[in-house]
């Protein structure tokens, strides 16, 4: 019940993303990124992987359901991102608390028409990858919520 209510007011931004998201699986997914959309409470909704979630994952709470605000679950990707209302990169040890130690997270908010944070896209991986490749993904998070957000404004409009 929970989960519904949070998913609920988040419909339609939840419907324009898929595509988007889907379209940044096919950009990440072979770099063993999972891709997390989270309403603005740090709820993740939605978790897509282009392979089932392995063991180390799911230990490390990356699933739908899983409460990431920064309260709950300190520094972290998403957490962060929507505390700060920026783009940010947290990367193994910098995440507060040991569970999260293997993930590398980069995580951007979402944002609506007035400048609201209403969600958050999170980019997570336990490989330890370069910070160039870090940084390209950063982009392409950025731009995706970019897109995600400008796309839900459009349609409340209509």
């Amino acid at each position: 019940n929970e989960f519904k209510r949070a998913a609920d007011p988040l419909d339609l931004l939840m419907h324009v993303a898929k595509p988007e998201i889907e379209r940044l699986m096919s950009q990440v997914g072979d770099m063993s990124y999972v891709i997390m959309l989270s309403d603005s409470n740090g709820v993740a909704l939605d978790v897509r992987s282009s392979m089932p979630l392995d063991k180390g994952m799911r230990r490390a709470g990356v699933c739908a359901g899983a409460a990431w605000a920064e309260e709950h679950a300190g520094t972290n990707g998403i957490g962060t991102s929507i505390a700060h209302g920026t783009a940010v990169t947290i990367h193994r040890s910098q995440h507060f608390f040991l569970n999260y130690s293997n993930l590398s997270c980069i995580a951007t908010p979402i944002f609506d028409s007035a400048g609201n944070v209403v969600a958050a896209l999170d980019a997570s991986s336990l490989i330890d990858l370069p910070r160039e490749m870090q940084r390209f993904v950063l982009e392409l998070l950025t731009t995706t919520a970019r897109r995600v957000g400008s796309a839900s404004v459009l349609n409340s409009m209509s």
